[in-house]
């Protein structure tokens, strides 16, 4: 069976894509290793500065100090994302996006104004139906962004995500 998909990705779509990205297990990964890496280098300067500048401070003051920063980055992860996207997308054309999911040859095909791409569904590492995406993670934080706005009813996107879940299914085993 060979199901196309044809769309244009727009602002809104970016924006949804990140916080459907926060939901799947890449995205919760990815933010707790930011927070944690960070507020362990963090605590780590202060800490060699504190000894640099003779005014060591008690234990509790690192710990608490990094739990602040830890939970402070965690929960702003998603937001320091969207303002990297917005940024990092500004003059991309997101537009004539085709995505060709052939489940006989077992490949998708992804073609736009940037890309032409076809990747074997072996290849694909995960997928997710979150609340505003279907994402197709083909490495472990790069994903194709299937937007459900595009479908024109539930019953097309769920035979969409059916046949999503067929094509992944058999090439993994």
């Amino acid at each position: 069976m060979i199901k196309e998909l044809k769309y244009d990705l727009t602002k809104e779509d970016l924006n949804n894509w990140i916080k459907d990205f926060f939901k799947s297990k890449q995205g919760k990964k990815l933010r707790l290793t930011i927070a944690l890496n960070t507020a362990i280098i963090a605590t780590f300067i202060n800490l060699i500065l504190d000894i640099i500048f003779h005014e060591p401070l008690l234990l509790s003051n690192y710990v608490v100090s990094f739990v602040i920063l830890f939970i402070f980055l965690y929960f702003t992860c998603p937001l320091f994302s969207k303002i990297e996207t917005k940024i990092n997308s500004k003059g991309i054309d997101y537009s004539n996006n085709t995505i060709t999911i052939n489940s006989d040859n077992n490949y998708i095909k992804m073609d736009d104004n940037n890309t032409h791409e076809e990747r074997k569904w072996s290849n694909i590492k995960y997928i997710y139906n979150l609340e505003y995406t279907i994402l197709l993670f083909y490495s472990d934080y790069k994903a194709i962004i299937i937007p459900k706005r595009i479908f024109e009813s539930e019953q097309e996107m769920n035979e969409t995500w059916k046949l999503i879940q067929e094509c992944y299914n058999k090439n993994k085993q």
